[in-house]
């Protein structure tokens, strides 16, 4: 896998709950990031 494989579960991890929740704001504030984060998690 990819070195950042055990960072990314462990961000993925921590950010699954505050991602649910602030899913608009992730949208509305940073639509790329929030889109490139939730394609690499998943």
């Amino acid at each position: 896998m990819d070195k950042k494989s055990p960072f990314l579960a462990q961000f993925s991890a921590r950010m699954s709950a505050f991602e649910r929740e602030n899913t608009t704001f992730l949208l509305v504030f940073h639509p790329v990031s929030a889109d490139v984060i939730f394609w690499e998690c998943t």
